[in-house]
């Protein structure tokens, strides 16, 4: 009763057939009479079998091709990732190296030229217009290197952000005495509503963003005026800038955010730039993890808002010490200052400069120089100290000095270098820093509060 079961292969009139025999035999009482056999044509299914198996077999050798393609690919992307980084990290050292030379002449043509503007009352018209336009050009050319080194800054991950708890309306001062005088200039209103709120985030970027956001507003605005105001909304802090100005349509309100954007629509000459302002401020939302939202009509205005954590329980707190120091008016620095730079140039603009604030100034190219005068018993009130001369670092000359004479005065360095190291390293040895190209009203501000 068994079965068996048989596999031939034939070849009938060119073609190959497979052919599967069952074989049963025929057994009665117990002997085999023969054999019964079934025969079935499997030529199809076999074929079917074959071709699966040499998909099979292709597929993988495919996959092993396209495993070998991929290695080799990433191979590749790594080796070009590295080289992109590579060139990222050398193009950050060329901006940083390139801007210490350009801001050394720089910073001291402004001076000169700042010095020149608080003396336009005594020139003739013609020379005092002169001046005005000398002192426009390079705070113009001060504002578009400045949006420079920001955007390679941004780009390169170089700046850190550094959240604390702070009154919003410390920067709402800032701008209102920022801003006045351009507004005043343009016939424009500029209202900023005092605010009572507390916020906790970096408040040196946030406070570039209101900039960058106030000064578009009334680079876009000839008639009306410009609002800077806060408001508690469903938990947020809400922080708007309006303007009445020129406004924009849809494609305009995505556009303004990309590099060297800029709407042909003002007659602001004097404050035009690269289009890079909203950009920065593009980059700087996103690293400080808060929302902008945008609502304007063309021809009507336009409002920017930004959403921030509010801080509830500092509501109403008093800060009168930060209107006291926004109040600060222009007595006379009646103190000693020793000025240490290795350029001429500047250290001529700062004596001058320095002396009409009334200070009594000492200047010095090196760290010998001010050796000589600590010993000839000159004691500054305060070092005012570049950080990259000649031959020596003004942090190294600032703690031998301090070491060696026992100066308990407050130092002050001064440097184009903006990297964070710089930074964290100037804030760690106790000194505050002021970043080339120096803004007089800064430095002034600076003096103020440590003196």
């Amino acid at each position: 009763s068994a079965m068996n079961i048989g596999f031939i292969m034939i070849i009938f009139k060119g073609d190959t057939h497979f052919i599967l025999g069952s074989y049963v035999p025929d057994v009665y009482q117990n002997q085999v009479n023969g054999v019964f056999v079934i025969m079935q044509d499997i030529s199809s299914r076999r074929k079917a079998e074959v071709e699966l198996e040499q998909t099979k077999t292709n597929l993988e050798i495919r996959v092993k091709e396209r495993t070998q393609e991929l290695s080799k690919t990433n191979i590749e992307l790594a080796a070009a990732t590295e080289k992109a980084q590579h060139a990222n990290l050398s193009k950050t050292k060329f901006i940083a190296d390139a801007s210490h030379d350009l801001l050394q002449p720089f910073n001291a043509a402004r001076l000169f030229a700042s010095i020149l503007s608080e003396k336009t009352g005594e020139m003739n018209p013609e020379i005092a217009s002169t001046v005005k336009n000398l002192d426009q050009s390079l705070r113009s050319a001060e504002n578009m290197l400045s949006a420079l080194l920001d955007i390679a800054k941004f780009d390169a991950g170089g700046i850190e952000v550094k959240p604390s708890v702070f009154p919003l309306q410390k920067l709402f001062s800032h701008l209102s005495n920022q801003f006045q005088p351009r507004a005043n200039r343009k016939g424009l209103k500029l209202r900023v509503r005092h605010s009572s709120f507390f916020v906790n985030t970096d408040d040196k970027l946030l406070y570039r963003v209101l900039q960058n956001l106030t000064s578009n507003a009334l680079r876009y605005t000839e008639q009306g005026g410009v609002l800077v105001a806060s408001r508690k909304y469903h938990g947020q802090l809400q922080v708007f800038v309006m303007d009445t100005g020129v406004g924009l349509d849809q494609s305009e309100q995505s556009e303004i955010f990309n590099e060297f954007k800029r709407l042909h629509k003002t007659s602001d000459d004097d404050e035009r730039g690269l289009g890079l302002g909203l950009s920065i401020v593009d980059r700087i939302v996103q690293q400080l993890g808060v929302d902008l939202k945008i609502k304007s009509t063309p021809g009507k205005g336009s409002c920017f808002m930004l959403e921030l954590p509010v801080v509830d329980n500092l509501i109403g707190f008093q800060s009168e010490s930060i209107e006291q120091e926004l109040k600060q008016g222009n007595n006379p620095l009646q103190k000693t200052v020793i000025c240490v730079d290795n350029e001429p140039q500047i250290l001529a603009g700062m004596k001058q400069m320095l002396s009409g604030w009334g200070m009594q100034v000492y200047v010095s190219e090196s760290s010998t120089a001010v050796e000589e005068l600590l010993q000839n018993e000159i004691i500054p009130d305060v070092l005012l100290v570049d950080y990259q001369l000649n031959n020596e670092l003004g942090t190294e000359v600032v703690k031998s000095l301090i070491n060696q004479h026992n100066l308990l005065c407050p130092v002050v360095i001064i440097t184009a270098n903006h990297t964070e190291e710089l930074k964290s390293e100037v804030g760690a040895s106790g000194y505050h820093l002021m970043l080339k190209p120096i803004k007089p009203i800064k430095l002034r501000q600076l003096l103020n509060k440590i003196l």
